[in-house]
């Protein structure tokens, strides 16, 4: 029984909204899992709802990039690039054409205070703002930590937001510290599965103390 609660906590710890519940569920999960596969799990599900490090940055999806397993495919990746590369004057000049064009239809039909003169990108095409889109962005930049927290998942935002507290990050680096000993014993001290669960550890418990230096 224990195990099948376990496998449903992991699997349901993404859609927690609440500090409270979630510093529970953290704790059950790294009192309570002792199995090989239970510690996996935790340490997973951590990770997924916590998102991409460091904390003070907006959190990004991962992404596997294809790779290269032959020469043939090497050789073909590369066909391709220098395809790419050749059409790029036209492209840029396409895109100078298109920004113009944009620029004039913006500045004619917007009437208002918010656009201005178009602006020249380091490739010399064109590109038009907005006053708009510049208070926007200057917010976005200035925010930190306290931005990146309206995005990701569920433990991140919880971390990040008002909502939160330093209970659940203590909480948080209370779990990762008894996973990481657990795999130890479970795994054994010099394999890879414990060295990760170590390391893994130390990078959430580093980025969090950063963002409570902000």
């Amino acid at each position: 029984m224990r195990t099948d609660l376990l496998s449903r906590l992991e699997s349901t710890v993404a859609d927690v909204q609440h500090p409270k519940v979630m510093r529970v569920a953290l704790w059950v999960m790294g009192q309570f899992a002792e199995s090989k596969e239970a510690i996996r799990g935790a340490l997973a599900a951590v990770r997924d709802t916590l998102g991409s490090l460091p904390l003070t940055e907006p959190h990004v999806e991962p992404t596997a990039a294809p790779l290269v397993d032959t020469p043939s495919q090497a050789g073909d990746a590369l066909t391709d690039s220098a395809a790419e590369a050749s059409t790029v004057p036209s492209t840029r000049e396409e895109s100078k054409e298109a920004a113009a064009g944009a620029g004039a239809g913006a500045g004619a039909g917007a009437g208002g205070g918010t656009s201005k003169g178009p602006k020249i990108l380091a490739d010399g095409s064109y590109a038009t703002q907005s006053a708009m889109t510049e208070v926007s962005a200057s917010a976005a930049s200035s925010g930190g930590a306290s931005g990146a927290g309206n995005q990701g998942p569920a433990l991140r935002r919880l971390l990040l937001s008002g909502r939160g507290d330093w209970y659940l990050a203590s909480t948080l680096a209370s779990t990762l510290t008894k996973l990481a000993l657990r795999a130890g014993d479970a795994f054994g001290t010099s394999s890879g599965e414990a060295k990760s669960a170590v390391v893994d550890a130390l990078l959430v418990m580093t980025a969090v103390l950063e963002v409570g230096q902000e």
